[in-house]
């Protein structure tokens, strides 16, 4: 390195390494964490509970158009696990027409539901918590997910 003055001027050695080390990397900061833990993102309370945020309204898709659902769930055990079920009515105990994503980790908050496999119709999206093997908990999305038929070309005559 040249000074201003156009002298030649060396580090001595270690000298920058001892820097580096003393005051930190620019641009790093240290995190602190604990191995197993869900770090700042709580999902744990004295009581379970389920909350869908999105879909918030009515929703209409053409069958096969992926929908994305986000929720907050609270567990009393870190044990507890979430499934996404699809109902078409809110009445959970006269069973559901499907379960697309289940055994989640109660810290995910989002899934994508792949509507492919759903007849022409309406629907509710749903969540279930279970701690155990027993439900816990349960919630249904504030909106109605409409399916409509995907298109189908038919062709008559070579063309």
């Amino acid at each position: 390195m040249r000074l201003s003055n156009g002298r030649k001027w060396a580090a001595p050695a270690g000298a920058l390494t001892a820097l580096v080390f003393l005051s930190g990397c620019p641009g790093l900061q240290n995190l602190e964490y604990i191995a197993g833990s869900t770090g700042s993102n709580s999902n744990l309370g004295k009581e379970a509970s389920l909350e869908i945020f999105t879909p918030d309204s009515d929703l209409s898709i053409t069958q096969g158009t992926p929908v994305e659902v986000t929720w907050r769930a609270v567990g009393t055990t870190s044990y507890a696990t979430v499934d996404l079920f699809i109902d078409n009515d809110t009445d959970i105990t006269n069973g559901v027409v499907s379960y697309p994503v289940t055994g989640m980790q109660l810290t995910q908050m989002s899934a994508q539901v792949d509507t492919r496999q759903l007849a022409p119709g309406e629907y509710r999206i749903g969540l279930l918590e279970k701690q155990v093997g027993e439900v816990v908990a349960s919630a249904y999305a504030p909106g109605i997910l409409y399916v409509n038929s995907s298109p189908t070309l038919f062709f008559n005559s070579p063309r």
